[in-house]
């Protein structure tokens, strides 16, 4: 029988699904494996005050913060999304969030200053991290599921545990390999009949949905995904499925996609499926290569 592991993390809840050895051993690299995503939900996590990312917003325009190479990794990794996206994804939106009334009561909104990505400065040589202008906050949920699953995936390879699955809230998903006998895990995206239903093996997969959050603001209630260029709810797709080699990339573009980046712009190592207002999914662009997925 698969062992299953949990924990609660930014938000959601992490599970891993491990087979293929004795439990004993399954269960002591899984909890390595968890043990990791607890240290970086208390960095990366909006809903934790004592974060590093709580911390980077109350220093705002003040001195520059030492983080650990794996913040500063994903932050390089979020400046460079942000670019390849045309702004569709975006590192720096707590107070476009906050104002929308997602992260607590609606508030007025940010002064464009303080949504300039160029704002987020990096110092490689020191590891350091600055938001210069006051008002900026990070809001890494885009992203930081699926850069927590990867760190994950790699403590359980260290540990040689190569059959295994594992998930952060469900939308964000990393298969290593399947268990003896399966070529493939499969993963549907959703309940409904017509769900895609994917076949990951050594792969990731991240869903976004427009609405699955609801914020009220001034301009009327809108969905948790904003297209940072207007301020206002997501113009791309309803929903956004991307697969590739990391989990952090999926997790990162299918946001971008609903945020209404052009599916032109996706990497060519990734792959996507978009679903339309009408709930049906299709390739996201034409000639696109898909996921490959079962009906």
């Amino acid at each position: 029988m698969p062992l299953r592991l949990a924990c609660p993390a930014m938000g959601t809840r992490f599970e891993l699904v491990l087979a293929g050895q004795r439990e004993a051993h399954l269960r002591a690299a899984g909890e390595a494996a968890l043990a990791e995503v607890r240290t970086l939900h208390s960095a990366w996590s909006a809903f934790a005050r004592d974060s590093l990312v709580a911390h980077l917003a109350r220093e705002a325009g003040g001195g520059w913060t030492r983080v650990d190479p794996e913040t500063f990794e994903l932050l390089e990794r979020c400046v460079a999304l942000h670019r390849a996206s045309d702004g569709a994804f975006h590192p720096l939106l707590a107070p476009l969030l906050t104002a929308a009334g997602l992260r607590g009561a609606a508030s007025s909104p940010p002064s464009p200053a303080s949504l300039e990505v160029s704002g987020l400065q990096l110092d490689a040589e020191r590891g350091a991290v600055r938001l210069a202008k006051p008002g900026m906050g990070l809001d890494l949920g885009a992203i930081a599921k699926g850069a927590a699953l990867d760190a994950a995936a790699a403590i359980l390879e260290e540990e040689e545990v190569t059959c295994a699955l594992l998930h952060g809230g469900t939308s964000t998903v990393l298969a290593l390999d399947p268990p003896p006998g399966r070529a493939s895990w499969r993963v549907a995206v959703g309940s409904g009949p017509t769900a895609p239903v994917l076949d990951l093996r050594r792969s990731a997969m991240s869903v976004s949905a427009a609405r699955s959050r609801v914020g009220t603001s001034e301009a009327g209630s809108q969905g948790h995904i904003l297209d940072p260029r207007t301020g206002r709810g997501a113009a791309g797709p309803q929903a956004a499925v991307v697969t590739g080699a990391r989990a952090a990339d999926c997790d990162g573009w299918s946001t971008a996609l609903v945020a209404g980046a052009s599916p032109a712009l996706l990497p060519n190592a990734l792959e996507a499926l978009l679903q339309d207002s009408e709930g049906h999914w299709h390739p996201a662009a034409a000639g696109a290569a898909q996921p490959t997925i079962h009906s």
